[in-house]
């Protein structure tokens, strides 16, 4: 094996290990890992010593990461208002925001592409003198690797009366 691979096969194994500890588990790895490096004595080639670099900054970001805020605004977050609440549900580009401009005199951004809507939008319809809250939501099978925003869409789906 060329050092190359050998490089790549160890950073592989190095994140795969450090992808879900945090603090001090994450930074006790990451020493042990620099160290495991300088003990088999690969810290003599370049890579390595690049590697080397990356995770000495990453124990530096980790211990002087400053304390986060709870969620400061939600995109999707929308206050209920009217009588009744729906949300526009489905694929991207079938018409959602175009229904939802013509039904509720709104000027929600449309186009012949992908992804142009990426928030939950919201407008009011008036019938019969009740208020209807209709929300459009972005495409949801369209971030299938995004789960953070598909449960958002869901979440925002499920307060509704009704979804259509």
């Amino acid at each position: 094996m060329n050092v190359s691979n050998k490089s790549r096969w160890y950073w592989f194994n190095v994140m795969r290990r450090i992808d879900l500890l945090e603090g001090e588990e994450l930074i006790s790895e990451l020493e042990d890992r620099i160290e495991d490096i300088r003990n088999k004595k690969l810290d003599k080639w370049g890579r390595f010593q690049k590697m080397i670099q990356r995770l000495e900054h990453l124990i530096v970001e980790t211990k002087f990461k400053p304390k986060q805020k709870g969620r400061e605004y939600d995109v999707f977050y929308i206050p209920r208002s009217g009588d009744g609440r729906v949300a526009l549900f489905g694929l991207s580009n079938v018409g959602k925001s175009t229904l939802m401009n013509a039904i509720t005199n709104t000027d929600v951004k449309t186009s012949h592409f992908f992804h142009t809507t990426k928030t939950a939008l919201a407008g009011t319809c008036e019938i019969n003198n009740l208020k209807i809250q209709i929300i459009d939501v972005p495409g949801f099978l369209d971030f299938k690797e995004d789960w953070a925003i598909s449960r958002q869409i869901v979440r925002v789906a499920r307060t509704c009366d009704e979804s259509f």
